[in-house]
């Protein structure tokens, strides 16, 4: 049940246009951002980058398994959410 809610509400942020992929794009988009996901097999270079980056802006950051099998991308290993109200419920998501 939580990966089903998890996934549909990554269908909402997907069509609703509320995502950035990949670390170059959050870092010139990361005044709208309210949320970061981060994939577990990501390098722990970005690891450390991204955890620094969330924590001086005062983002809240949260790390998955397998981040492109769930947004549907290739090699995809930072996720950033704009939406205030989904990045929230996906925060909130069990793994």
């Amino acid at each position: 049940m939580p990966k089903q809610r998890l996934a549909s509400y990554v269908g909402f942020a997907l069509k609703s246009n509320s995502v950035v992929f990949g670390w170059d794009n959050l870092k010139k988009s990361y005044k709208k951002v309210f949320g970061v996901l981060i994939d577990t097999f990501a390098s722990e270079n970005t690891k450390s980058q991204v955890k620094y980056f969330c924590e001086t802006r005062k983002i809240a950051l949260k790390e998955i398994k397998n981040l492109d099998e769930i947004f549907g991308t290739i090699n995809c290993k930072v996720v950033g959410l704009t939406n205030k109200e989904l990045s929230k419920q996906i925060l909130e998501c069990e793994d």
